[in-house]
C-alpha cells in the first residue's frame, strides 16, 4: 500500500494491484474483483488459500498453502444431553495434529451452552433514597409537602424535617407530641399545614398559627387538599365515612357526601381546578367546596367501588383506580370518555387495602400504590411493578408526591424514596444477565437484543436466556456483537476468536491456532457485504469464505497496527480506531485516509463513529476528537469532554452520546448534559462496543456494571427549573436582609452573601452563577458551592447587587435573583469638604500623630493584656466546670457504690455460711463461683469510690517490684504483648493503698497494650530518686510502650475526664490513675517523642516503715459469750453480722442507727452486762452516722471497743481510726472470718488464738 504525505502529515491513498509485494513468500498484490473487500492472491498457483499466514519465506508459505487450503475446521459448543462436549467437525485434509490442537485450545472453555430461564425482565430506574442518616427524625415517613420556597417537608413520628437541597433542619413545631401529627400538606400559596387528632396549624412567616381543626379525629380523615386560591380559598378534607369538612379560613363547614341507608366510604380527594373530586365506594363525586353542592359523575367504569383517584392538570385527565382496573377520564372540554386503560385481577393486593396513593409524573405515567406495593402504569410501556428490584427502599408504600419540578417523592415505614426521572432504565446480573458488566451489545434486526459479557452472553427478553461458553479457568470476554446481512449473529471473543451463534450455542469459526496465530486477540468486526472486516492486535483483517486476508493500514513502517474498533461507515466502507495511530477510513474504492495527532492522548483512540452530518468523530484516551484537513485530529472544544471516551453512538434527533469513564454526556454541539449513576446510569464506565440507537429510538450504553437504556418518551421538560433565593447578607458579625437596600461603612471590606438553591432533579449537582454587579461584568464559571454562601473581600466604597442563578443537571438555568443595593460608603476622609478641612487642619494632625500613636500602643498592649487574661480567666472556668462534673458524679457513684457494698455484705457473708453446711453434690462449686464473682463485684465498686470521691488511701508500708510483676501477668495475659522489668532489688519501700496503686499500674498496662494491636514489648523501670533529683527521697516507675505515641496536639488532654484517642472506652482510666497518684502525694506525668511510643512516669515518696510479713491464718479459741452490739442502718447486714457471731456464740445487740446505738450501750453500763465490743456503720442516712455516735460512746466509756465498717472502702475515716476512736477497721464487704478475727484482736485476744468456730 502506498500511502502519499505531504508535510508531514499522511493523506488519502488507494489500494492499488502492486502496493503490498512481499518477495520472500510469492505474494504479489492486493486486488478488488468486483465491489468486495481486498483478498491476497498468489500469482504463481492462482489458488486462494483459505487462511493467509504471516510472512515469512517461500518454502514456509507453500507448505502452509499447500496444509491450508480446505475450509479450516469448526468449533461447535453444545449443551445437548447431560454430558457437556465440544466437538471437533471433521473435514478431509484437515489432520489429526491440527484436528487435536483446536481440542487442546478449546476443551476448558467450551463446557456447553446454558440456556436459563429468567423471570420477568425487571428493570432499575433513577432512586434516591432518603434516612435517619440523611437528617430525618425518624424514617417512618407519614406525610410529604412542598412549600412556596421549593422546600421539602416531611412529617415523622418523630417531628417534621425540612430539607432544601443542601440542609437539612428538624422543625419546631406546635406544642403537642409529634406521635399525634397525622397530616401536613402544602396550599395554593406554598403555605405548610399540619394536622393533629384534634388541632390544626399553618406555618407562617412568622411561625405557627394555631387554628381550628376539621370537626373529625385526624385519624379518620383520608386526604386533605387545597383548591383555589385568595378569596376562594378552601381547605377540603375528606373523612373516611360520608363527610366533606372545608375550611375557609376561619371556620369549618362540614358537607354529607352519602345518601339514603348506604354508607359512602369517602377513599381520595384531588383537587381539579377549583372543584374537588371525590373518589368514593359509590363512584367519583364532584364537590363544589364553596357552595358545598355535590355531583356524581356517571361513568362507564367497572365498577363504583374506587381506591385511587388523581387528576393530571397538564392533560386535562382524570386518573381511576379500582382494586384490580384502572381508567383514564379525558375531561377536556367537558368530555368524559372512560377508557379502561388495564384490567387484571391481580393488579395489587385486593383484600389487604382498599385506598390506594398516587401520583402523576411528567410524560403522564400514573404511579399507583399502597403499604405493600407500588405499580407505575405509562399508556406506552403497560404496568409495571416499582420495588426494591427497582432501586427502592420498600416495596409498598404510604403516600406518593409529585414536587412542582416533576419528581417522584414516595413516604414509607424506611424513609423517603424520590424517583427523579424514568429517562433511565438499568439491566444487571439481578435482573437476569449473564454477569454485570456488558461488554458489546446489538440489535438484531427482528427486534432482539443480544448484549455479550465475560465469559457469556444474554438474551434480552421477557424472561432472558443466558449463554456461557467459560469455565473456572477462563472467561473470554465478548468484544464486540454484530449481525451480518443473513441475519447471522457473529461475536468476537477475544483470544478466543470469531464466533457465531447458531441453534446449539455459539460456534467458533476461526481462532488463534487455525490463523497460525495471524488473527492474535480480536478486538472488533463489521460484517459488509458477504465477508466481514476484523479488528485485532495484530491489525485489520478481511475475512470472507474462509479466507483471512491482512490488510495493512502502514505498510510503510512494517509494525502491526493494534485495532480497537472496526465500525461499518456506509455499504461499503469501514472507519478504524487504533491504540496508537490514530483513526482510519477505508471506502468504496479502496481509498485509506488516516487521522493522527503528536500527541499519544489524542491518537490513541477508542472509537469512532460518522456523525449524520458527516463529521467523523472518535473517542480517545484524551477525550472527543474528530477529523481535519492535513489528517490531524483535533479534541473538541469543551472542556467537560476531555477525559477518556470509551463509545460513540449517535441518537435519532442527531444528538451525539459520548461514553467516558465517568458516566455518560449528550451533547447537540451547543449544549451538554452530564448523566451520571446520581441520574440513573447504572456504571461510570462505558464500553466501546456496547453503545447503540434501537429502532425504538432508545439509547443503549454498556457500562462496568450493567446496561443503561436512555428512553426520550420519559424525558419530559421540566415544568418548573431551579430556583434561588437570598437568605441574608454577612458582614463584621452582623446580618442584614437582602430585601432592602442596606448602607454600610466604609470599612465593611469583606461581605458574605447567603441563598438557598432548589432543584431535587440532582441536589448535588446543583450549580450556581453568581456575580456582584458594581464589582464583577461578567457570571462567574457554574460551580458547586456545598455551603451556599459567597464571599467578597477587599471592596471599595461604591453602590453594589449581589446576583445569582442556578444551573441544573440539564442545564436550565433559573432566572436571576437579584438583592437590593449594598452601598459601601466613603470613608470621611474622600468626602470634599473634608478634604478641604484636612488641609487647614494639617499641622494639627502632624502635631496629634504622636499622641495618637502612643495610643495606639498602650490600646494594642491593653488588648494583649486583655487577651491574656481573658485566655486565662477561660482554662480556669474550664477547670472549675471539670472538678464540678467529677465532683459530681463522684456524689453520684459514691452512693451506689456504698449501697452496692452493703448488699455485697450480706451475699458474702450468706455464701460463706452456707459453704460451711453440708451442700448436694456441685452445689460447693456454684455457691464458690457466686463468692468469686461477689469479689470482684467489691474490687469494681472500690474503683468507683476511688474515682468518684477521691477518697483517703488506706496506706500501708509496700514493696511495688512484687506488685507491679503481678499487675502485668494479669493483664498481658493471652495477648501478643510482652513485659520486660528493670526492677532493683534495693527498690525503697512505700507507704501506699496496695488496691489503688494497683489500679494505676493495670490501666497504664492497659493502655499500653491497646497502643501495640499488632504486638510489642512493654518496658517497666523503677529506681531510687534521691533528694538532689527530688524534694525528698522517692521511688520512680516508667512505663513506656512501641506504639506510635501520642500527637502533641492531644497529648496535653490525656488525663482530662472522657477524652479518649481511642474511640471506645469511657475515657476515666488516666484521669483516675493521676487522681490516686496525687492523693498518694506524688506525681504522673507523659512523654511521647514522635513516633517512638508514650512513657508514663510515676513517682511516689518513699518511706522508711519496713513492710509488714504477710498476715497468717488464725487458730486458737473462740468468742465465746462476747456481748456484741452491731449498729447498721441496712437491716440485712445485720441480720448477717448476727448469724456470723451467733455461730461463735455471741450475745449480738442490733441498732439502726447511732442514737439507739448510744442508748443499748448506756443501758449496759448501768444494767450490766456491759458490752464488750460495737461493729458500727460509718454513715446512716437521715440518722446518727459512726463518727457522731463514736465520740458520744467514748463520752460514755473511754475504753470501749468500737470497729467501724463502711461501704465506703477509701473513707477517710477508715484511714485515720484514732482519730476518731475507732479500733479497727471493717470494709465491705468482708468474710465472716474477717470479722471474727478482727472482733478477736480488738478485744485483746493474740491473732493465732483465734478460732473460727463452724
Amino acid at each position: 500500500m502506498k500511502v502519499s504525505r505531504g508535510e508531514g502529515v499522511p493523506r488519502s491513498s488507494r489500494i492499488s494491484r502492486r502496493s503490498v509485494t512481499y518477495n520472500d513468500c510469492g505474494i504479489s498484490s492486493i486486488q478488488r474483483e468486483g465491489r468486495g473487500p481486498p483478498s491476497v492472491v498468489d500469482r504463481r498457483s492462482k489458488v486462494r488459500p483459505r487462511v493467509l499466514l504471516p510472512p515469512l519465506s517461500l518454502a514456509s508459505f507453500q507448505a502452509a498453502r499447500s496444509r491450508l487450503t480446505r475450509a479450516p475446521a469448526a468449533h461447535t459448543c453444545s449443551s445437548n444431553g447431560p454430558a457437556r462436549s465440544c466437538a471437533l467437525a471433521k473435514e478431509d485434509g484437515i489432520s489429526s495434529l491440527t484436528r487435536n490442537r483446536y481440542q487442546r485450545s478449546l476443551q476448558a472453555i467450551a463446557a456447553g451452552v446454558v440456556l436459563l430461564s429468567g423471570t420477568s425482565l425487571a428493570q432499575r430506574i433513577a432512586v434516591r433514597d432518603y434516612t435517619m442518616t440523611d437528617g430525618l427524625p425518624s424514617a417512618q415517613v407519614e406525610s410529604i409537602a412542598q412549600d412556596g420556597a421549593g422546600t421539602m417537608w416531611f412529617l415523622t413520628r418523630l417531628g417534621i424535617a425540612s430539607y432544601d437541597g443542601a440542609n437539612w433542619n428538624v422543625e419546631s413545631y406546635p406544642r403537642v407530641s409529634p406521635q399525634r401529627l397525622s397530616y401536613m400538606s402544602a396550599d395554593a400559596r406554598g403555605q405548610l399545614w399540619v394536622y393533629s387528632g384534634d388541632q390544626c396549624w399553618s406555618r407562617t412567616e412568622a411561625g405557627w398559627e394555631e387554628l381550628p381543626s376539621p370537626p373529625v379525629d385526624s385519624t379518620r380523615i383520608v386526604q386533605i387538599v387545597s383548591i383555589g386560591d385568595g378569596a376562594a380559598a378552601r381547605r377540603v378534607a375528606g373523612g373516611a365515612r360520608d363527610q366533606m369538612h372545608v375550611f375557609d379560613g376561619a371556620s369549618w363547614t362540614t358537607t354529607e357526601v352519602g345518601t339514603g341507608d348506604e354508607i359512602t366510604w369517602i377513599r381520595a380527594l384531588t383537587a381539579m381546578g377549583t372543584r374537588c373530586l371525590i373518589g368514593t365506594s359509590r363512584g367519583v363525586i364532584e364537590f363544589d367546596a364553596v357552595t358545598g353542592t355535590l355531583d356524581r359523575w356517571e361513568l362507564d367504569l367497572p365498577d363504583t367501588d374506587l381506591s385511587g383517584l388523581c387528576y393530571d392538570a397538564r392533560r386535562d385527565t382524570l386518573w381511576v383506580a379500582g382494586k384490580s382496573w384502572i381508567a383514564r377520564v379525558d375531561c377536556s372540554a367537558g368530555a368524559r370518555e372512560v377508557n379502561l386503560v388495564h384490567d387484571h385481577p391481580e393488579l395489587l393486593r385486593t383484600g389487604l387495602s382498599v385506598r390506594y396513593f398516587c401520583g402523576v409524573d411528567l410524560s403522564g405515567g400514573l404511579y399507583l400504590g399502597d403499604d405493600f406495593s407500588l405499580h407505575y402504569f405509562h399508556h406506552e410501556t403497560g404496568l409495571e411493578r416499582v420495588g426494591l428490584a427497582s432501586g427502592m427502599t420498600t416495596e409498598g408504600v404510604n403516600g406518593v408526591f409529585c414536587d412542582r419540578e416533576g419528581n417522584i417523592w414516595t413516604s414509607a415505614a424506611r424513609g423517603v424514596n424520590k424517583i427523579v426521572s424514568r429517562r433511565f432504565k438499568t439491566y444487571d446480573k439481578d435482573h437476569g444477565l449473564f454477569e454485570d458488566e456488558v461488554s458489546a451489545a446489538v440489535e438484531r434486526a427482528d427486534g432482539s437484543i443480544v448484549l455479550g459479557h465475560n465469559g457469556g452472553l444474554t438474551l434480552l427478553g421477557s424472561n432472558p436466556e443466558v449463554i456461557s461458553f467459560s469455565d473456572e479457568i477462563v472467561r473470554p470476554r465478548v468484544m464486540d456483537l454484530a449481525e451480518d446481512d443473513d441475519g447471522v449473529l457473529w461475536a468476537a471473543t477475544g483470544y478466543l476468536g470469531l464466533g457465531r451463534l447458531g441453534p446449539d450455542g455459539l460456534e467458533i469459526v476461526l481462532d488463534r491456532e487455525a490463523s497460525g496465530g495471524l488473527l492474535g486477540t480480536l478486538a472488533s468486526i463489521a460484517p459488509v457485504g458477504s465477508g466481514m472486516w476484523l479488528g485485532s492486535d495484530r491489525g485489520l483483517f478481511w475475512f470472507e469464505e474462509g479466507v483471512l486476508t491482512p490488510v495493512p493500514l502502514t505498510p510503510e513502517d512494517g509494525e502491526p497496527t493494534s485495532v480497537r474498533r472496526v465500525v461499518r461507515d456506509g455499504a461499503d466502507s469501514v472507519l478504524v480506531a487504533t491504540i496508537k495511530k490514530g483513526l482510519f477510513s477505508i471506502d468504496e474504492d479502496h481509498t485509506v485516509r488516516r487521522w493522527t495527532h503528536s500527541d499519544f492522548a489524542v491518537y490513541s483512540t477508542f472509537t469512532v463513529l460518522r456523525h449524520s452530518d458527516g463529521t467523523i468523530w472518535g473517542g480517545a484516551k484524551g477525550g472527543l476528537v474528530s477529523t481535519r484537513e492535513g489528517g490531524r485530529l483535533e479534541l473538541a472544544d469543551h472542556p467537560r469532554i476531555r477525559r477518556p471516551v470509551y463509545a460513540l453512538t449517535e441518537d435519532q434527533d442527531g444528538c451525539l452520546w459520548i461514553g467516558t469513564d465517568a458516566g455518560l454526556l449528550r451533547w447537540d454541539g451547543s449544549t451538554l448534559l452530564d448523566y451520571g449513576t446520581g441520574d440513573g446510569v447504572i456504571g461510570s464506565e462505558s464500553n466501546r462496543g456496547a453503545a447503540f440507537v434501537d429502532r425504538a429510538g432508545r439509547t443503549w450504553f454498556g457500562t462496568n456494571s450493567g446496561i443503561s437504556v436512555y428512553d426520550e418518551r420519559f424525558d419530559e421538560p421540566r415544568v418548573h427549573g431551579p430556583s434561588v433565593r437570598l437568605l441574608d447578607m454577612e458582614v463584621g458579625g452582623s446580618l442584614y436582609p437582602l430585601n432592602s437596600d442596606a448602607r454600610l461603612p466604609h470599612d465593611s471590606r469583606a461581605l458574605t452573601f447567603r441563598f438557598a438553591g432548589i432543584s431535587f432533579m440532582n441536589e448535588d449537582r446543583l450549580r450556581f452563577q453568581t456575580r456582584l454587579v458594581g464589582f464583577d461584568d461578567e457570571w462567574s464559571i457554574p460551580s458547586i458551592i456545598p455551603n451556599r454562601e459567597i464571599r467578597y473581600t477587599n471592596l471599595s466604597p461604591g453602590e453594589y447587587r449581589f446576583q445569582i442563578r442556578a444551573i441544573d443537571i440539564e442545564g436550565v438555568v433559573s432566572p436571576a435573583t437579584t438583592s437590593a443595593s449594598v452601598v459601601v460608603q466613603k470613608p470621611i476622609w474622600k468626602i470634599p469638604w473634608f478634604i478641604a478641612a484636612e488641609v487647614l487642619l494639617g499641622l494639627a494632625i502632624v502635631a496629634g500623630f504622636l499622641r495618637y500613636w502612643s495610643q495606639r500602643r498602650y490600646a494594642l498592649r491593653l488588648e494583649n493584656e486583655v487577651s491574656v487574661r481573658t485566655a486565662e480567666i477561660r482554662e480556669m472556668e474550664r477547670e472549675r466546670e471539670n472538678h464540678e462534673r467529677i465532683e459530681s458524679i463522684g456524689l453520684l457513684a459514691g452512693g451506689i457504690a456504698h449501697d452496692f457494698n452493703n448488699i455485697l455484705t450480706a451475699i458474702v457473708g450468706n455464701v460463706v455460711l452456707l459453704k460451711d453446711r453440708a451442700l448436694p453434690e456441685g452445689s460447693a462449686v456454684v455457691i464458690s463461683d457466686v463468692e468469686n464473682g461477689c469479689w470482684k463485684a467489691r474490687e469494681l465498686s472500690n474503683q468507683l469510690l476511688t474515682f468518684a470521691r477521691g477518697g483517703a488511701p488506706i496506706r500501708e508500708a509496700t514493696s511495688l517490684a512484687e506488685l507491679i510483676r503481678e499487675s502485668s501477668r494479669f493483664v498481658l495475659r493471652g495477648s501478643s504483648v510482652k513485659c520486660e522489668f528493670d526492677l532493683p532489688e534495693d527498690l525503697a519501700t512505700v507507704e501506699v493503698d496496695s488496691g489503688q496503686v494497683n489500679q494505676v499500674i493495670t490501666n497504664l498496662l492497659i493502655n499500653a497494650r491497646q497502643a501495640m494491636p499488632g504486638g510489642g514489648i512493654v518496658r517497666v523501670s523503677a529506681r531510687n530518686l534521691q533528694p538532689s533529683h527530688a524534694a525528698a527521697c522517692a521511688l520512680q516507675i516508667e512505663v513506656t510502650d512501641g506504639g506510635g505515641g501520642i500527637s502533641q496536639d492531644v497529648i496535653g488532654r490525656v488525663f482530662d475526664p472522657y477524652f479518649s484517642t481511642k474511640g471506645e472506652g469511657h475515657g476515666l482510666g488516666l484521669t483516675t490513675a493521676r487522681s490516686i497518684i496525687e492523693r498518694h502525694g506524688g506525681e504522673l506525668s507523659v512523654s511521647s517523642p514522635p513516633g517512638q511510643g508514650a512513657t508514663f512516669c510515676m513517682t511516689l515518696p518513699a518511706s522508711d516503715v519496713v513492710s509488714p510479713l504477710p498476715k497468717e491464718e488464725p487458730t486458737g479459741r473462740s468468742l465465746l459469750h462476747r456481748r456484741i452490739m452491731v449498729m447498721d442502718d441496712d437491716p440485712s447486714v445485720r441480720v448477717i453480722i448476727r448469724r456470723i457471731l451467733e455461730q461463735q456464740r455471741c450475745t449480738v445487740l442490733e441498732a439502726p442507727d447511732g442514737a439507739e446505738a448510744v442508748r443499748l450501750y448506756r443501758e449496759s453500763l448501768i444494767n450490766g452486762p456491759a458490752i464488750d465490743a460495737v461493729v458500727m456503720d460509718l454513715t446512716v442516712p437521715g440518722g446518727m452516722g459512726g463518727i457522731e455516735a463514736s465520740a458520744k460512746v467514748r463520752e460514755l466509756d473511754s475504753d470501749a471497743r468500737i470497729i467501724v465498717a463502711s461501704g465506703y472502702s477509701d473513707d477517710p475515716a477508715l484511714s485515720e481510726l484514732h482519730v476518731h476512736g475507732f479500733a479497727a477497721r471493717l470494709k465491705k464487704p468482708f468474710k465472716p472470718e474477717t470479722l471474727v478475727r478482727t472482733l478477736y484482736e480488738t478485744l485483746g485476744g493474740a491473732r493465732e488464738d483465734v478460732e473460727v468456730v463452724p
